[in-house]
């Protein structure tokens, strides 16, 4: 054989060598920029947590208002609005979704910087909830299409990484500017630069679909939504799962909310200070666990689907003693560890909880499955339980003064054993109606 005839045969090697290697570069871009929205997504969802106080001090405000401020004006419009946001992204082009989604909530995030009352403030971080509504639900859709369900966990677990990453940034980043140049200009700040991701995903994130279409009036609000819903919850494992994470989210998110205001308010320290502390010992832990908890689902998704719940039993139950020692110990230190331990936990488990709801809504209803878990998690779990802790640390104010935050806190503590109940109860029939099409 010439030379030549050498060279032009080895000319198809060549190039699909190339485009294996275009591929996977991409696959890593895509991944960078789906984490990234995860970052933002956090940042401009926990800065509040953070500014609270300053907040509080400023406009006049009682905890009851910041409970609707920082639960229910984000939960029920991020919550309604995900279906809707949702069949967009089971049927549409989710870059185009995820650009539209972080442009408008980093754009009501920096606009609070100009709130002047309970009224502005509500009303931007209504915006920053109508904006995420749409974040999640795409960005995994497109996630679990890119990785496989049982060998994507590392995947997930680097995307809800970002979501600890951006905790951290927003926590601590946003006590820190607002210690020195106030509340408004930490909204500010950490505003802006989710425009510009915005731009970013626009323009360079393909969608890998081929046919991309609207969804119709009937399919985002109607009859064909509803169809959808249901073909969802007449799945044993999906309802149960979905009511034992939105209990779990009633603690988890009303305690998060108010997880800065406590520490400040118990040890009396000042915000940057302890927001630092709390949020690199807390989202440390939290990043590492996941990172772990995306090997643990992939053990898991090699084995036993059931696992995938098990496994989240187990770590839950875990934090029931940890959460009790958070709330009574009398030492910042010994608090900030406990929680850290927590967030090791939390993050251990939740790649798992993921896969578990990738594999139950196959491709076809992915979105919309998560969707759901995210509406009834945000409007009871991000909704009421910020709103539940705060109207109770009001009404048992004059008995416990100074500690009313810290003994609603610890009241809240009941629904984690609760929520392992419907977990367990999910992972009875998760075998039947788990589906990963990869596998076929």
């Amino acid at each position: 054989m010439s030379e030549s005839s050498a060279a032009i045969q080895s000319l198809p090697v060549a190039q699909g060598q190339a485009d294996e290697q275009a591929g996977r570069a991409y696959l890593r871009y895509a991944l960078t920029l789906l984490v990234l929205v995860s970052v933002f997504n956090a940042i401009d969802r926990s800065i509040l947590v953070a500014l609270l106080e300053p907040i509080k001090d400023e406009l006049q405000l009682s905890d009851l208002q910041l409970g609707l401020i920082s639960g229910v004006a984000f939960s029920v419009f991020y919550a309604t609005l995900g279906i809707p946001f949702a069949r967009w992204a089971d049927l549409g082009s989710r870059p185009k979704l995820l650009s539209f989604t972080v442009g408008l909530w980093s754009l009501m995030t920096a606009l609070a910087a100009g709130a002047q009352n309970f009224t502005h403030l509500f009303l931007t971080r209504v915006g920053v909830g109508i904006g995420e509504a749409g974040g999640n639900p795409a960005a995994l859709s497109l996630l679990s299409e890119l990785f496989r369900i049982r060998k994507g966990g590392v995947a997930t677990a680097l995307f809800l990484v970002g979501a600890s990453i951006g905790g951290v940034v927003g926590m601590w980043g946003g006590a820190a500017l607002a210690s020195v140049w106030g509340w408004r200009i930490a909204f500010l700040v950490m505003g802006i630069p989710g425009i510009f991701l915005a731009v970013l995903i626009r323009f360079t994130l393909r969608e890998p679909r081929q046919h991309c279409r609207l969804p119709s009036f009937s399919e985002a609000f109607g009859r064909d939504l509803l169809r959808t819903a249901k073909t969802l919850f007449v799945r044993p494992s999906f309802f149960h799962c979905i009511v034992g994470f939105t209990v779990f989210g009633l603690f988890g998110q009303g305690s998060t909310q108010w997880s800065i205001s406590y520490l400040v308010r118990t040890f009396e320290l000042p915000l940057d200070e302890i927001a630092g502390i709390f949020s690199i010992a807390v989202g440390g832990a939290t990043i590492i666990g996941t990172l772990l908890g995306g090997y643990v689902a992939n053990f898991i998704g090699a084995r036993n689907a059931r696992g995938y719940l098990l496994f989240p039993c187990a770590m839950i139950l875990l934090n029931v003693p940890i959460y009790i020692l958070v709330y009574t110990l009398n030492s910042v230190y010994m608090v900030v560890a406990m929680s850290a331990l927590s967030g090791l936990f939390l993050g251990l488990m939740t790649p798992c909880i993921f896969a578990c709801i990738f594999g139950i809504c196959g491709v076809e209803h992915r979105a919309m499955g998560l969707a759901l878990l995210g509406m009834f998690s945000a409007l009871i779990g991000g909704g009421v339980g910020p709103l539940l802790i705060g109207g109770l640390s009001d009404l048992i104010y004059p008995f416990f003064e100074q500690h009313s935050l810290r003994m609603a806190l610890l009241m809240s503590v009941v629904f984690l054993p609760l929520s392992v109940l419907f977990f367990f109860r999910a992972s009875l029939t998760l075998a039947a109606d788990f589906h990963d099409p990869a596998d076929h």
